[in-house]
């Protein structure tokens, strides 16, 4: 019985047992590729889509003049005046699963990716400066996922407006 050929179950379970050891090990780093992978792509679809809204609020700002403003949160109401004296109205809605901006035409939508987290805040201040009276509007859009934690992919922007020409009730 010296010369048989196999293994002995001992062999076997051994063998299995350590053949699990390293599945196990496996599939965690195959889930940690697969999370990393997804807030990836998370941050990448909120960085261009932050790009895109601040390109908008951005244009909307040098081109036009602020003579009103008007909302509640989450939803405001923007009067612009061109330089050839047209108003051009844009309205701004932010809900838990998106974003809106649109006016004269166009429309930015953005649906929010999975566990995005917004919050509109709007500010005003007025100073008088060397005899002049001068306003600014705060818009601060803030886009926060708990999937990347400690990174705002909203955008900030400030409105200078003249109190003598504009109205401002961002209750």
């Amino acid at each position: 019985m010296k010369n048989q050929k196999g293994f002995t179950i001992v062999e076997l379970l051994t063998a299995f047992s350590l053949s699990m050891v390293v599945m196990v090990f496996l599939f965690n780093i195959v889930m940690m590729i697969k999370e990393n992978y997804l807030a990836q792509s998370i941050k990448s679809e909120l960085i261009v889509q932050q790009g895109l809204l601040s390109d908008e609020l951005a244009h909307d700002a040098s081109e036009y003049t602020l003579i009103q403003m008007s909302g509640k949160k989450g939803e405001y109401n923007f009067l612009f005046q061109d330089a050839s004296g047209n108003s051009v109205m844009k309205k701004l809605m932010v809900t838990s699963s998106s974003i809106t901006y649109s006016g004269n035409g166009k429309t930015y939508e953005y649906q929010f990716v999975d566990k995005a987290d917004p919050v509109i805040e709007v500010s005003e201040v007025k100073e008088r400066t060397d005899g002049m009276d001068i306003g600014y509007v705060f818009l601060d859009i803030s886009i926060t996922t708990p999937l990347i934690e400690n990174e705002d992919f909203g955008v900030k922007m400030v409105y200078l407006y003249s109190p003598l020409f504009a109205t401002i009730d961002v209750s």
